[in-house]
């Protein structure tokens, strides 16, 4: 009887287990991290692990220029604080002022084709969510990480796909490109690398490339081994 019971633990822990593996698997899926209304948000610490000390506290504090309200987002960390976007106070008075041109302007082409950005942002390269935790990149040049507590009241979440689905145009100079994916490389000149997207199949992409009168159709790796977007990758995207 007793080893039956102990069978039974056995079995019923290694199911644990491996639920909570897949829930950590399913949980660490990478795309950006936005945190958005900002009068929500009065700090964030980042932390070199989960709980602990932070290494060091965002602090959001509203800022007037002009007649428009903005926010400056404080640092210890100065020049180490790089993340994928970042617009705030002065950045996005001039964002502003260009938005109010683009919606006033008397061109119909410029008020239909011109889509104005968000006047504040700040968004992590995402590596992975781990329960009420995300790990985030901390730096784009260093790619030095942190970890933020997650908070759906301000924060939201793009998949690398969701961001190149809707991509108009894609830059990939410095990648290989193939003829198929997994085929055969193809030699392409550096400044014909970008065009059109004609397909994604999980980390393919299918493009039509154009520089002149050079054009043709190659396939290029549009993100890595860990699911983060490769560099030089999006040129231009509608939002």
């Amino acid at each position: 009887m007793k080893r039956i019971l102990l069978a039974v633990f056995i079995i019923m822990n290694f199911n644990q287990t491996s639920m909570g593996q897949a829930k950590q698997a399913a949980d660490s899926r990478s795309g950006v991290a936005t945190i958005h209304n900002f009068y929500k948000v009065s700090t964030i610490p980042l932390y070199t692990q989960p709980e602990g000390t932070p290494l060091d506290v965002l602090m959001f504090k509203k800022k007037r220029i002009g007649w428009s309200k903005f926010y400056v987002i404080r640092s210890k960390l100065k020049e180490g604080f790089a993340p994928y976007e970042l617009m705030h106070a002065k950045a996005s008075a001039a964002q502003a002022k260009i938005n109010r041109s683009i919606i006033n302007s008397k061109n119909n082409w410029v008020r239909s084709h011109l889509h104005p950005t968000p006047i504040y942002k700040l968004s992590f390269k995402l590596i992975g969510r781990y329960d009420q935790w995300l790990k985030v990149e901390l730096n784009s040049k260093t790619h030095e990480t942190c970890y933020i507590r997650r908070n759906d009241t301000y924060m939201s979440f793009t998949s690398w796909e969701d961001i190149v689905k809707p991509a108009l145009q894609v830059g990939f100079n410095g990648l290989p490109v193939y003829d198929s994916p997994n085929g055969k490389k193809l030699a392409i000149n550096e400044e014909s690398k970008r065009g059109k997207i004609l397909a994604i199949e999980d980390e393919w992409m299918h493009i039509r490339y154009y520089y002149g009168y050079d054009t043709g159709e190659c396939w290029v790796k549009w993100k890595d081994e860990s699911g983060m977007l490769l560099a030089n990758l999006i040129y231009e995207f509608i939002r």
